[in-house]
């Protein structure tokens, strides 16, 4: 997994490449019981919400919707935001998320 940590929240953004080859967004420590609404934004533009799922201490985004959410990421050019619940936002940087998927998707889509 490849992370980027927004010091300030104490709150890590990984991508994650399972044991079957799939690409995962998560967010650690998942916050209290009940608070999995996430919204993001990117280089400052509007809010955008989902559901992500509570796996033991971290909240994740897979399938099509991570997909969809990790390809926006990747096309910022200044930094992503990611808000849980009614709490702070987290500021991660774009080239350091763009740096850790690189690496992640490489080791993801390569043959085993």
């Amino acid at each position: 997994m490849s992370t980027q940590i927004d010091p300030g929240r104490n709150l890590t953004l990984g991508i994650l490449c399972n044991a079957e080859k799939q690409l995962k967004l998560v967010l650690v420590p998942k916050p209290a019981e009940g608070a999995d609404a996430v919204a993001y934004r990117i280089d400052g533009g509007p809010w955008i919400s989902q559901s992500w799922r509570g796996e033991d201490k971290r909240l994740v985004l897979g399938g099509e919707e991570g997909k969809r959410v990790f390809g926006s990421m990747l096309l910022a050019s200044n930094g992503i935001e990611i808000r849980i619940g009614a709490e702070r936002p987290a500021r991660f940087l774009a080239a350091g998320l763009i740096e850790s998927a690189a690496k992640t998707t490489a080791r993801c889509l390569s043959p085993s």
